[in-house]
């Protein structure tokens, strides 16, 4: 499903180690990093998107039942699990067998 030119910037992408891991930080930082406390930071615990679902409220008033509380919590978990599985995927991406093969080949021979 990729073009060759993809398949390179994704190649290329995977070979830096620090960037995939600083892509991943920033597309999970409010399920992995909110919500922890941190060294000169204020204490938000809402920051957290678990914590966040659980505590909404209209005037006070809790807006939504356990069950549908559970539901996105289901959702949010299954959100986290797709997007790693999609850094597992990325980091399969390699140049196939038969293109590095075909570039030490001279067809004009």
């Amino acid at each position: 499903m990729l073009t060759d030119i993809e398949k390179q910037k994704i190649i290329a992408f995977n070979q830096d180690e620090e960037m995939v891991e600083a892509v991943r930080k920033v597309l999970l930082a409010t399920i992995y990093g909110n919500g922890v406390l941190k060294k000169g930071q204020d204490a938000n615990p809402l920051k957290n998107g678990a914590l966040a679902l659980a505590a909404r409220t209209v005037k006070g008033e809790v807006i939504m039942s356990n069950e549908l509380l559970g539901e996105d919590l289901r959702g949010l978990a299954q959100g986290v699990y797709l997007l790693e599985s999609g850094f597992v995927e990325l980091a399969k991406v390699k140049q196939n067998e038969e293109e590095e093969e075909d570039e030490g080949v001279n067809e004009a021979r």
